[in-house]
């Protein structure tokens, strides 16, 4: 399969959050959500091809596939991403030392707990 088709489905698969949320209605539903409803079942028999498309997703091919698709960079090292800044992104790998990141990251566990909980205790305590 080539790099377009495998990013059609990943599209596809990406939107079945989206589709499974809409037969609870009480009106009949679209013939296309019940072909696509039929597509799901079958797909979900068929686990293997699930998991060979997730590999897939997570090579280097498929992160390269990725990210040409949505314009986002990957956390995997060996893809290259510096031709995202055409596109206004800068990825923290191409442009941050391992010790720059870990000095301005916010979005992990550990800085949740030590600096946004107590900061959000401290907001409320001074906003009563």
């Amino acid at each position: 399969m080539r790099r377009r088709e495998w990013v059609g489905v990943f599209v596809l698969i990406s939107t079945v959050p989206f589709v499974a949320g809409m037969g609870h209605s009480a009106e009949a539903k679209p013939a296309w959500q019940i072909e696509w409803e039929k597509t799901l079942e079958a797909a979900r028999k068929e686990g293997k091809v699930v998991k060979i498309f997730v590999n897939w997703l997570l090579s280097r091919e498929g992160q390269e596939a990725y990210g040409e698709a949505m314009k986002a960079s990957t956390r995997r090292v060996d893809v290259d991403t510096h031709w995202l800044v055409d596109h206004g992104v800068r990825a923290a790998k191409d442009f941050l030392t391992l010790e720059e990141y870990h000095r301005v990251r916010n979005h992990l566990e550990d800085k949740y707990t030590k600096v946004r909980v107590p900061a959000a205790k401290f907001a409320e305590e001074i906003l009563k």
